[in-house]
């Protein structure tokens, strides 16, 4: 089963290679933004939403906490990864209903890594060039 997502980091380099890592690893990527206004509305223009959103904190114009609020009043089902190097909002992130935190600069082996863990993929349903 293909899984949907969606990536949010206000630096357009950075969107793209989780991308390009996203894809080769089997998954589909239905949407980016670079900052939270674009991402909540870019997000309730899909038809059928994600499963996960890669998400940063710091960003222009909302931050990650105020969109990923948004985000989960449109689609509670929701999960979403933080993707930051400031740790100080990791806790916050968590209680208010982030699945994972990963620390930047992060290995693509910790990125597919958490991903798969936060939706409950086994090791073999997933393509293993990177």
């Amino acid at each position: 089963m293909t899984r949907r997502m969606f990536i949010v980091d206000d630096e357009p380099s950075l969107v793209a290679i989780c991308r390009i890592i996203l894809e080769r690893k089997g998954f589909e990527v239905v949407g980016s933004a670079l900052d939270g206004e674009e991402a909540v509305a870019a997000y309730k223009a899909l038809k059928d939403g994600a499963d996960m959103v890669l998400l940063d904190y710091r960003m222009p114009r909302k931050n990650g906490l105020e969109t990923m609020d948004e985000l989960l009043g449109i689609d509670s089902g929701l999960k979403v990864l933080f993707m930051s190097a400031d740790t100080s909002i990791m806790e916050a992130a968590l209680r208010d209903g982030a699945a994972g935190f990963i620390v930047k600069p992060f290995e693509i082996s910790e990125l597919i890594g958490t991903v798969k863990r936060i939706l409950g993929i086994p090791e073999e349903e997933l393509r293993t060039t990177v």
